[in-house]
């Protein structure tokens, strides 16, 4: 196979071997995380023969070449990325289209001319006879080059970033060196060899000029005198072998690994996450196979960096999502590898401890979900990573507090059951039971918090005044509503919110409810997203704003200065901006003063993700920066709508004795309604 070929493309063969082996090393690692085989069939038909397909092409196009992400984040960077991106598969096919025409490769079979399109100028050179190119052949020429440049240009910026401007967070290791100069040596050499072949066979200047790079180079070589057709053979040789290495370190070599992983995660998150459920047995690694393509996505970028909450405090980047993701890679590779395979994995396996509580160290806000250029869903990965860590025996201390007071009274804070609507003594003429009966319009799912805690009772009271004024049939579950299962999610633990889930969706069949109302994000957020239920779903602030569209909710004038804060949980991962502001809008003389970081690049007040249960200190300071960013409207008061953020920025504030007005927009609706 090798013999009768030249040197350069015998490299390029041994290269895509070694691609080969890298490939299955890498596919047999995948293969150990969760999947099964039908629900994977299955989910790879239903998107690739349906419109979903058509999205991932645009995702692909937009978003993976032309780096749409980027371009509001860094110029520069973005500039570099679209060259490199841009570059290489035009520089692929175009080599590819003119080995296929070239007649000196008319015999070989397709397989063989894969491996001698990158090196066809070497043949072209050597026999070009005519004075003159035809316009394809000049065609050819001139976007080789041009595609070659590109892949240079970007090369260059990448090196002044990494190494003057120093503008990457993260340290750059051997490996990011190693692609770097494969990436970038392989086309200098190319433009080397180009050159050197232009003087070993005395091309004239009317054709040598269309390869303008190479041609302008040749002219610079030509006073060195150096013996170029001695030289010829042996830089193409020297340049295949750079190619070769180039391919065979894909697959071993994390920044360049991500040329598949990115593409393939992006067609990933469009199949159904069933299938990504272990089927039949439990699977090696106790973590799905997409999330464990997901994590080799990341190449460390920082984009994820600045927009972290819990990293403007910390300043530690292993908190942030490009940091854990490189702690856990090297864990799993080694224990799970071909390392741990053949060498034993317990010794390894202790040191997991070390990194445990890192996957915590978040709240799950998703600001990094949105601006992440290889679109890894940063949320569900780092849910993943803690159910990987709950797997192996490795989470907080601080969680098992939640799960005896669920498994015990169904609620996070371990208050009996039969008093979750005891808020309810509160108003004027009701009772506890006073809203419990089948065949309402709506049904009221209150949550924990909104349920418990005295600071935000104030919530599902005035919530269930409106509805009174409004005339609206509603019903509550009382002691039989249990925890939506948010907690135990967040916590790495989905697989105990089922039976907690299931209940809640028999409860509201029983009741024969068709329509239910969350005051709570996070509840709103887990019944659309993990309840698969027929009921309507309805945050308060959508279903208010229908009321006062409908004429049933009627305002008096109120003149003051507010702000909004977007909760995480209603904004970014609900896509619920409008909704409240429609609302204030709806008030007269309510004056909207926005935050400068406001809807999906609102910040985060610190109090999701079960920060608050393993890091209070950290939640705290959170709280903190935010309330900074809300005195800075000069607003007279902040309103949102989630009883956690309330809850957070009003303990901060009280922490550090700041006089703050910290309402809820349903108070703050009920408090401006006429009678």
């Amino acid at each position: 196979m090798f013999s009768p070929h030249p040197l350069f493309v015998n490299f390029f063969i041994w290269g895509s071997i070694l691609f080969l082996i890298g490939l299955a090393l890498r596919f047999s690692l995948y293969l150990q995380g969760g999947w099964n085989f039908p629900g994977l069939v299955k989910g790879l038909l239903l998107t690739l023969f349906s419109s979903k397909i058509l999205e991932w092409i645009k995702v692909l196009l937009l978003d993976g070449i032309f780096q749409r992400r980027l371009f509001g984040q860094d110029k520069l960077r973005w500039l570099m990325k679209v060259f490199i991106m841009v570059g290489y598969p035009c520089i692929i096919i175009v080599g590819h289209l003119k080995v296929e025409v070239m007649h000196q490769f008319e015999n070989l079979p397709h397989i063989l001319k894969f491996f001698y399109a990158p090196f066809c100028d070497f043949y072209y050179f050597r026999d070009v006879s005519s004075p003159t190119l035809s316009l394809g052949d000049a065609l050819f020429a001139i976007s080789f080059d041009l595609f070659g440049s590109m892949i240079l240009a970007g090369e260059f910026i990448a090196i002044y970033r990494r190494f003057i401007l120093k503008k990457l967070p993260f340290k750059t290791s051997v490996g990011d060196i190693v692609a770097v100069n494969l990436l970038g040596g392989w086309f200098i050499l190319r433009f080397l060899c180009e050159a050197t072949s232009i003087l070993t066979y005395s091309l004239p200047d009317s054709v040598a000029q269309y390869w303008f790079l190479s041609f302008g180079l040749s002219k610079v070589m030509v006073p060195i005198g150096l013996p170029w057709a001695s030289l010829n053979y042996p830089l193409w040789s020297i340049s295949g072998l750079f190619l070769g290495g180039l391919v065979a370190s894909i697959p071993y070599n994390k920044k360049l690994w991500h040329i598949f992983t990115i593409p393939l995660i992006m067609f990933l998150n469009l199949v159904p996450k069933e299938a990504f459920t272990p089927w039949m047995k439990k699977r090696p690694i106790p973590l799905p196979m997409r999330e464990l393509i997901a994590l080799e996505a990341c190449v460390k970028c920082g984009s994820c960096v600045e927009v972290c909450p819990v990293y403007t405090q910390t300043r530690q980047l292993e908190s942030t999502m490009g940091g854990l993701f490189t702690d856990l890679k090297s864990f799993i590779r080694k224990v799970y590898g071909l390392s741990g395979r053949f060498l034993g994995s317990q010794n390894l396996r202790e040191g997991i401890g070390k990194i445990s509580d890192q996957p915590y160290l978040c709240t799950l806000c998703g600001r990094c979900r949105l601006i992440c250029p290889a679109f890894i869903d940063t949320n569900q990965l780092r849910i993943g990573l803690r159910e990987f860590m709950v797997e192996e025996g490795h989470y907080p201390a601080a969680i098992h507090q939640i799960i005896e007071n669920l498994k015990g009274v169904h609620n996070i804070v371990g208050e009996p059951a039969e008093e979750r609507s005891s808020w309810l003594n509160a108003i004027e003429g009701l009772q506890e039971d006073s809203f419990k009966k089948k065949g309402a319009e709506v049904a009221y799912f209150v949550g924990c918090v909104g349920s418990y805690f005295p600071m935000v009772k104030k919530i599902p009271q005035s919530l269930v005044q409106i509805m009174l004024k409004a005339k609206v049939d509603f019903t509550i579950l009382g002691g039989e509503e249990w925890c939506c299962g948010f907690p135990l999610i967040a916590a790495g633990m989905g697989k105990e919110a089922y039976v907690y889930i299931h209940h809640n969706l028999e409860k509201m069949k029983e009741m024969g409810v068709k329509r239910a109302v969350f005051s709570c994000p996070s509840c709103y957020h887990t019944w659309k997203e993990d309840y698969h239920t027929d009921i309507e779903i309805f945050h308060t602030t959508q279903f208010v704003n229908q009321l006062i569209r409908e004429g049933k909710i009627r305002f008096r004038r109120k003149t003051i200065k507010v702000t909004y804060h977007d909760p995480c949980d209603l904004g970014r991962l609900s896509g619920i901006y409008d909704p409240p502001r429609q609302i204030l809008q709806a008030i007269p003389g309510v004056e909207l003063i926005e935050m400068e970081s406001n809807r999906q690049n609102s910040k985060c007040c610190g109090g999701g993700g079960d920060l608050e249960i393993v890091r209070p200190d950290l939640s705290g300071a959170i709280a903190q920066a935010k309330i900074e960013e809300i005195k800075a409207t000069g607003a007279e008061a902040v309103i949102t709508a989630c009883q956690q953020c309330i809850r957070t920025i009003q303990m901060a504030a009280r922490k550090k004795k700041t006089s703050l007005v910290v309402m809820d927009i349903i108070e703050f609706v009920l408090k401006n309604m006429e009678e």
